[in-house]
């Protein structure tokens, strides 16, 4: 059964919707904008920017590889 599994794995990324490891990342590093984010500090609720970036290339990046998505409403659902 683990030979067949690993096999139905490896088409996992020909299927529609899959995307690779490089546009997960850039989808990973790009500006999200945070609307209705309030300061922890002064408690003054405005729009906001969230942006996360490497400076240097890491000697060794580990990748989660998670199997959720989140919805809507804010929960999580399974793929």
């Amino acid at each position: 059964q683990g030979a067949a599994s690993a096999g139905a794995g490896a088409s996992a990324g020909a299927r529609a919707g899959a995307a690779s490891v490089a546009t997960l990342l850039a989808s990973h590093f790009q500006e999200e904008h945070l609307d209705g984010y309030r300061c922890d500090s002064c408690n003054h609720q405005d729009t906001s920017k969230r942006r996360s970036w490497l400076c240097k290339a890491p000697t060794l990046l580990v990748i989660s590889l998670g199997r959720f998505a989140f919805t809507a409403e804010g929960g999580q659902t399974k793929l």
